[in-house]
């Protein structure tokens, strides 16, 4: 079966959909590398997607003896199996990925042996396990089978082959489909490949309720009262979490600000208070200090995309804020360059008092969606992996996407030949734009 460019346009331009930014405000930073140039290579030695899986099959002649087996997998009729995804082993180091909960649909093949817990959060705070289920293809489990095997990454391997196996799956969740975004997805699928000598743990980030938001305007006292101590309950229920699963990195690709909160107020309770949002911005910090205060764990945060002003980000050795610079065929150097404001794109200058390090991402925000594949991605640009089956370059950078490669760079160093304990790895990557991608700087690179 031929992939349609409609379906590569739409998973494209996903990325557009998922950083939430204003493209106006982009700018690609022209101090870094400026003798450097970007006009299109010979010949690219990044494979990107064909409309033929006819190559991609040669590498793997036993999938292509099960596709002439099974002619239910084109219909989508095969028959199908339970799979309960959240009950790999728990293994050392392991890494959280705290935000709004999703359950990535890899998580019952490609990955199912990935990740060791879910766990959602309850409106008085407290988190509690999920154990979801989903009914997969059972050939398409025989294949991720011999896929997982290989132990490796294969999503830039075989492109047409791994987007025809993902579409079809015939996967239906059966519990626990917790919401239609899968931005932690993307943060997921960003992060396994790299980080293979671990497994996860999913959990839902504290967040208030149209309910509570507005309430907080209206009877301020009592409402930030039952708010603080919602946010308290969660610190302590995720301790417990992350000692049970010994938990090292948590990679939290979303943050609120005052302005976000202000936001949120003028949309759903139609009226805005400043000093209402600022408390309540202000128990959300207090909430992440909480956590690493009270263990040995080391927070990864995204800064703001496009927030208009500076926002109170406390210092604390273990508590890295990422940005990104975009930087096509960078000489960035293993050790990384001074951060400088000139250096980022414009969204990010308002933030960079906060920014403790930037990552390169090695493209250039897309403008022109006619140009599917711009000529300068090559095998130092960020690509998406979709279902951990196949990839797509990215097109657009966030916070959010740089964030789990500043984890994993950091995991790297505090694993390295010179290891660095938690309350200094700080000291590797404060005040520097650095390029993993290219200088090959994770456990493992895809």
């Amino acid at each position: 079966m031929k992939i349609s460019k409609i379906l590569i346009i739409f998973f494209l331009s996903y990325d557009m959909i998922a950083c939430n930014k204003s493209l106006a405000q982009k700018q690609k930073p022209t101090t870094i590398n400026s003798n450097t140039s970007i006009l299109p290579p010979a010949k690219s030695r990044v494979r990107l997607p064909t409309e033929d899986m006819n190559e991609d099959l040669l590498l793997y002649p036993n999938i292509k003896d099960m596709l002439n087996n099974n002619r239910c997998i084109e219909s989508s009729s095969c028959p199908t199996i339970t799979v309960e995804a959240g009950n790999a082993e728990i293994k050392n180091n392991q890494i959280m990925i705290l935000e709004e909960l999703h359950i990535p649909h890899s998580t019952f093949s490609r990955y199912r042996d990935r990740i060791s817990g879910f766990y959602s959060i309850g409106v008085n705070g407290l988190l509690k396990r999920l154990r979801p289920t989903a009914k997969v293809s059972n050939p398409y489990i025989e294949i991720m089978d011999i896929l997982n095997n290989d132990r490796k990454s294969i999503s830039r391997t075989i492109p047409s082959l791994g987007a025809y196996l993902a579409e079809h799956s015939q996967f239906e969740f059966i519990s626990g489909n917790v919401n239609s975004l899968d931005h932690a997805a993307t943060v997921f699928e960003l992060l396994v490949d790299k980080n293979p000598d671990t497994n996860f743990v999913m959990a839902g980030i504290p967040e208030l309720t149209n309910n509570e938001r507005c309430d907080s305007i209206e009877n301020s006292e009592t409402a930030l009262k039952s708010i603080t101590m919602k946010f308290e309950n969660a610190a302590k229920s995720l301790l417990e979490i992350i000692k049970q699963h010994q938990v090292k990195t948590i990679n939290v690709s979303y943050l609120s600000t005052v302005q976000s909160e202000l936001e949120h107020m003028r949309r759903t309770c139609k009226k805005q208070d400043y000093n209402i949002a600022n408390k309540i911005f202000q128990i959300k910090t207090k909430f992440f200090l909480n956590i690493i205060e009270n263990s040995d764990v080391v927070i990864v945060q995204a800064v703001p995309n496009d927030d208009t002003q500076s926002y109170y980000c406390p210092f604390h050795r273990r508590w890295i804020r990422v940005g990104y610079v975009n930087v096509p065929k960078s000489n960035i150097p293993d050790e990384g360059i001074p951060l400088t404001d000139e250096n980022l794109p414009n969204n990010l200058r308002p933030v960079s008092n906060c920014i403790t390090v930037a990552i390169n991402s090695g493209i250039t925000d897309k403008l022109n969606f006619a140009e599917q594949f711009p000529s300068y991605y090559d095998e130092n640009s960020l690509f998406r992996n979709y279902d951990g089956l196949y990839a797509y370059p990215v097109d657009v950078m966030a916070t959010s996407w740089a964030t789990p490669l500043a984890l994993s760079f950091i995991r790297a160093n505090l694993q390295g030949k010179i290891k660095k304990p938690p309350q200094f790895v700080y000291t590797t990557v404060i005040n520097r734009i650095l390029d993993p991608i290219k200088n090959k700087q994770f456990i493992q690179n895809d």
